[in-house]
């Protein structure tokens, strides 16, 4: 756990992942009923008047169906109607299907945005397979304008946070920053890394430039992980989100399901730059 003040936190953001939703309500994905997962996890989540904004980190489908997007919208802007829902694409989605659905409250489509003394951004790491993949190129662009406070650039686009623009971005040194993605950019030691970020060297030697960046959190995994920063190869911690759906097995060869139950991640956000969380798992 990250220190942090003992005071308040300026906010609370939740962050739930991979729902892998069917089509069908009742479809089963491993032996979990996702849907009643879901509907639990939104459920706790809709309960806790602390959280100020929640945050999806992808692979809302498991069958690809336009239905199953119809079925988190309505889910969520049920349960979730008093939050504002911030949403990213995981290798299961498709981001035309995705951005078309999710309209309207508590969904926001933005890809920065700023509460209190800090800022976040929602990095797209969807490529053509399961793995993750993000271009470096404009990556670095886009960093080196947060660092840089290069915010007039109107003619340079940031596709990997895909409809902001850099000028849109306005990065200040004196913001902290934070930035969700899908995929992990490290390796967890089992079979998942197959899928994980191809080009993650390139991605930290991008970042470690970034100095005001606090932390990366993602999904994809399944598990939660705390993984710190290291001096000379990562800038800041990375954590990773428990799935809504099911939690995979520590396996190095092949997706093992241990455990049905959902859960998701909170964080706490301070004024100083320090980040509390904590993951909450349901029965």
């Amino acid at each position: 756990m990250t220190k942090h003040l003992d005071s308040a936190p300026c906010f609370t953001i939740a962050q739930f992942s991979d729902s892998h939703l069917f089509a069908d309500k009742q479809a089963m994905h491993y032996g979990a009923d996702v849907y009643q997962n879901l509907v639990k996890t939104c459920h706790h989540i809709a309960n806790n008047k602390a959280i100020d904004i929640v945050v999806f980190t992808g692979d809302l489908t498991q069958d690809h169906t336009v239905e199953s997007y119809h079925r988190f919208k309505a889910l969520v802007e049920t349960l979730l109607c008093d939050k504002t829902v911030y949403f990213l694409a995981g290798n299961h989605d498709d981001i035309t299907v995705l951005n078309d659905v999710l309209t309207g409250k508590p969904f926001n489509q933005a890809r920065s945005f700023s509460q209190g003394n800090w800022r976040f951004h929602l990095l797209n790491s969807k490529s053509a397979t399961p793995a993750g993949y993000v271009d470096i190129e404009q990556l670095s662009e886009f960093v080196s304008a947060a660092v840089n406070l290069s915010t007039n650039n109107s003619n340079a686009e940031n596709s990997v946070s895909d409809d902001s623009s850099l000028e849109n971005v306005k990065a200040d040194e004196e913001l902290f920053q934070f930035c969700f993605m899908h995929h992990h950019p490290v390796d967890l030691g089992y079979f998942i890394d197959r899928h994980g970020l191809t080009n993650h060297s390139e991605f930290w030697q991008c970042m470690n430039n970034w100095r005001s960046l606090k932390g990366i959190a993602c999904g994809h995994v399944h598990r939660a992980f705390e993984i710190p920063a290291q001096s000379g190869q990562r800038n800041a911690p990375v954590y990773t989100c428990p799935a809504t759906s099911i939690k995979f097995a520590r396996d190095t060869e092949q997706l093992v399901a241990e455990s049905l139950q959902p859960g998701y991640r909170l964080f706490d956000f301070f004024a100083n730059g320090d980040i509390k969380t904590q993951v909450v798992y349901l029965t």
